[in-house]
């Protein structure tokens, strides 16, 4: 099933959706996650610690964000898959980043952590029957599609992508 597919986005989860071309959710998980971070290793070895502004997150934060985003997509998609009714709750990004707490972690660790995560995802996806996929379910008050969140995965990994590359990146000198 490709990006055209999904019947059911918010216009909060659109905006990640819409990063994506109308590949299959496969080819989007393939190519728009981990594959795009490691390619940026060197940059981000560059960057260190350092955030274009007082509060922002470290590459390494926002990895770490990355990574709890997927898992937390991940585990949506299992509930509705399987069928749950109750609503999902939603969660505080910077309450998880402030919690996570990466500055003993290495760069390498977390690349390595969020290839794992994607790949287990991936598995994870490849067992759902095309039912499965075009269930829905509520998160956080938003109603949602198995296949729109596979999706929103890959284009939030985007978003945070288009952010280091704007934003970061010109830090390195």
């Amino acid at each position: 099933m490709k990006r055209s597919d999904i019947q059911i986005a918010s216009n909060y989860f659109d905006r990640y959706i819409q990063k994506i071309p109308d590949v299959s959710w496969r080819e989007a998980l393939r190519e728009y996650g981990p594959k795009m971070y490691n390619s940026a290793g060197e940059h981000f070895f560059a960057l260190g610690d350092k955030v274009y502004e007082e509060g922002k997150w470290t590459i390494k934060q926002i990895i770490q964000h990355v990574i709890d985003t997927e898992r937390i997509m991940l585990y949506r998609a299992l509930c509705i898959a399987r069928g749950e009714q109750q609503r999902l709750p939603g969660f505080d990004e910077n309450a998880y980043a402030d919690k996570a707490r990466v500055s003993h972690r290495s760069l390498y660790s977390l690349l390595e952590e969020y290839e794992v995560v994607r790949q287990s995802g991936l598995i994870m996806f490849e067992s759902f029957t095309a039912e499965d996929l075009m269930a829905k379910g509520n998160s956080n008050d938003t109603e949602l599609s198995v296949l729109s969140l596979a999706f929103i995965n890959a284009g939030h990994a985007v978003h945070h992508m288009e952010i280091i590359r704007d934003r970061y990146f010109p830090l390195i000198k």
